[in-house]
């Protein structure tokens, strides 16, 4: 029999003042992934201690004003958006998160040129901190491809397993650059996927299902 190396994690996106609440939600929970905050309040830092969980993964791009991404046209967006995540990552860092995760990868080249500029600034902050950045998207082939272009030791992928959509052949392929996995709807048999490639970081899922 296979024994597990990836830890279960509840998936608690939700900034102050509902992480008390979620947290109370997922009672039983050993590990955590919440939503990182570059102005984290007290009550969650009690939160976090009276439950006593691990946070293992932090959520980035929580909270940040509208239109505003690593892949805008703007250059003055894209620099706001930087300096927002670095401190997103500097308080998952201050958590004790060795991963922070990203959605957002974009489709078009032009995009994801800009994506790929601020992304690996972003990695070099998160590797200071020791601390690794997985970066996610519609299409996980794309972010692969990316992701082997840019060859950054603390870059690799977030995968997201979505109703309906089998993203087993996205895990082989990733092997070690695998860094975290939510789900967020039926898991199927790809814990069995993670034992085969020797997966051994955190798998989270959303809602109360840890």
């Amino acid at each position: 029999m296979t024994v597990s190396r990836w830890h279960r994690a509840a998936y608690l996106p939700s900034l102050a003042p509902g992480l008390g609440e979620a947290l109370g939600k997922a009672r039983g929970a050993t590990h955590v992934e919440v939503a990182a905050s570059g102005e984290r309040v007290a009550e969650d830092l009690e939160a976090l201690a009276d439950a006593g969980v691990i946070v293992a993964c932090a959520a980035l791009g929580h909270g940040l004003p509208a239109g505003h991404s690593l892949a805008a046209a703007d250059v003055h967006v894209r620099r706001a958006t930087l300096r927002l995540l670095k401190e997103q990552v500097s308080d998952a860092a201050r958590l004790g998160a060795v991963c922070v995760a990203l959605e957002g990868f974009p489709s078009g080249e032009e995009a994801q040129a800009r994506f790929a500029e601020g992304a690996v600034l972003l990695a070099d902050q998160a590797a200071s901190r020791m601390v690794r950045l997985s970066v996610g998207g519609e299409n996980p082939e794309r972010v692969m491809d990316w992701l082997a272009t840019a060859n950054h030791p603390a870059l690799g992928l977030l995968l997201i397993v979505r109703p309906g959509v089998n993203v087993n052949g996205f895990a082989r392929r990733a092997g070690g650059w695998l860094f975290h996995v939510r789900v967020e709807g039926a898991m199927g048999d790809l814990g069995a996927v993670l034992d085969e490639i020797g997966y051994r970081e955190v798998v989270s899922f959303a809602g109360e299902r840890v």
